[in-house]
């Protein structure tokens, strides 16, 4: 009767385990998964930055050939795109650092 006890609380002590190890690899993966997303995210802004410094270096060339209403708008809404990137890439940031957080937690057990 105490083999089965022993047994059934071993078999126990290995499930469990192999959820938390479940549980650590599926965090692993959404963290890799925020990486990625961040690696695009800081490309996009990087992309749209440049862009606007290409609007802003032509309109200093030739802005007085536009209409500056439009202008501004057209940089307004670089502009907002730019920033929606960086309110997503902070998102992004703060997911990874909880994730990491897990990470390290899990780890320690």
């Amino acid at each position: 009767m105490e083999e089965i006890v022993y047994y059934a609380s071993t078999c126990s002590h290995y499930v469990a385990k192999g959820r938390e190890r479940a549980k650590m690899n599926e965090i692993a993966a959404q963290y890799e998964q925020k990486v990625e997303e961040e690696d695009r995210l800081i490309d996009s802004i990087q992309t749209c930055e440049a862009y606007m410094l290409v609007l802003l270096e032509h309109t200093y060339q030739k802005g007085m050939q536009y209409h500056k209403e439009a202008m501004e708008k057209i940089l307004m809404a670089l502009h907002t795109v730019c920033n929606d990137w960086r309110t997503d890439l902070l998102h992004a940031q703060l997911a990874k650092a909880l994730l990491s957080c897990q990470m390290k937690q899990g780890e320690t057990k």
